[in-house]
């Protein structure tokens, strides 16, 4: 019986032991996902940051292209102007040219 009992005495220290090392790794990954949730969120700040970053830029690109559209607009009156006013000395030229 007593061998018996040393017998359950080796095998519950043995499990005491294992327990205890099975109890420092939890903790070494509880650390480690403690640190990972920490990454986490300071990953995600700095997505948030790019993303304002991204949304600022594609507002000032809007702004560009609608300054551009503008300006193009602008161009083409000025050439319509501009041939309107060609075609008008022209005829003018030869009205001159033909009256005397």
């Amino acid at each position: 019986m007593s061998e018996r009992l040393d017998r359950i005495e080796g095998i519950l220290e043995a499990l005491a032991i294992r327990q205890s090392q099975f109890q420092g790794q939890v903790e070494e990954v509880q650390g480690e996902l403690r640190s990972l949730a920490t990454r986490q969120t300071q990953f995600q700040g700095q997505v948030e940051e790019v993303q304002g970053e991204i949304r600022d830029t594609n507002n000032a690109v809007d702004a560009l292209v609608g300054a551009v559209n503008s300006l193009v607009q602008q161009v083409d009156s000025l050439a319509q102007q501009l041939e309107a006013e060609r075609l008008e000395r022209r005829d003018t030229t030869r009205m001159q040219a033909e009256s005397i």
